[in-house]
Formats: structure tokens, C-alpha cells, sequence
């Protein structure tokens, strides 16, 4: 079957580990990778997109995460998040040391603001994710 049958299919779906070998297979005439061959295609087909050669390494790596646990070390993040909230308030009743740790209790509330305001981000993009 030529080159242009195979990538002129219709498919519903394929593994993106897949797409890590594209590279290794070259066609029989030019010599070049399939990869090749998928890019200029794609390029013809959309050339508003970018470059796909330069991302697909992205794309490989991303298709063997795990997603559930990446939600289950957010959830982790979150109730050490509220924990640490807990323990400065704590530090925060108790008058002794607080001459010595001025500086620090005052950055700890700046600190677990933003890492509250980054969890709520890599939530959405994990939501978004699974969803897709």
C-alpha cells in the first residue's frame, strides 16, 4: 500500500505511543521518516498549526503520564496546603519566637497564597485534561 492510501485512512483513534516511532520508519523511495511524511501532510492540511517535528516529544512523554496520579498528588498538595495553613495560625497564637521568626512569619502567608492560587491552576489543567 502506498504512503498516500495509508495517510489518507480515516481512523477513529490510535496510541500516541505511536508517535514516538514515527521516526524509525522510513519510507522505501526517499528514505525519509514517516515522521516527515505526517508533518508535510499535516502542514498542507492545516498550516495555521505549528510544528509538529519540534512537539512531538511533548506529546510522547504526556501520553505516558499518569493522570490519576498526577490527581491524587494534587489532592495531597491541597491538604498539605490547608496543614500548613493550620500550623501558621498556630505560630501565629503562640507569642514566643515571634521576634526571632518576624521575617518568616511574614512570608509564610505571601508563600501559601500563591501556592494556593498555582494548585487551583494545575487543577483546572488536570480537569481539563481528563476531560479531553
Amino acid at each position: 500500500m502506498k504512503l498516500t492510501h495509508i495517510l489518507s485512512l480515516t481512523a477513529r483513534g490510535f496510541e500516541l505511543t505511536y508517535l514516538g516511532k514515527l521516526s524509525q520508519v522510513r519510507d522505501t523511495h526517499s528514505r525519509l521518516p514517516l515522521l516527515h511524511h505526517v508533518c508535510v501532510l499535516l502542514l498542507q492540511l492545516y498550516p495555521q498549526s505549528s510544528d509538529l517535528f519540534s512537539e512531538i516529544t511533548a506529546v510522547t512523554r504526556a501520553s505516558k503520564c499518569d493522570y490519576s496520579q498526577v490527581g491524587s498528588n494534587l489532592a495531597q498538595l491541597q491538604s498539605q496546603c490547608k496543614a500548613s495553613w493550620e500550623q501558621l495560625s498556630m505560630l501565629q497564637q503562640d507569642g514566643e519566637g515571634a521576634a526571632q521568626e518576624g521575617t518568616l512569619t511574614q512570608r509564610l502567608p505571601h508563600f501559601l497564597r500563591e501556592s494556593e492560587d498555582r494548585l487551583a491552576v494545575l487543577h483546572a489543567v488536570h480537569r481539563r485534561v481528563i476531560n479531553r
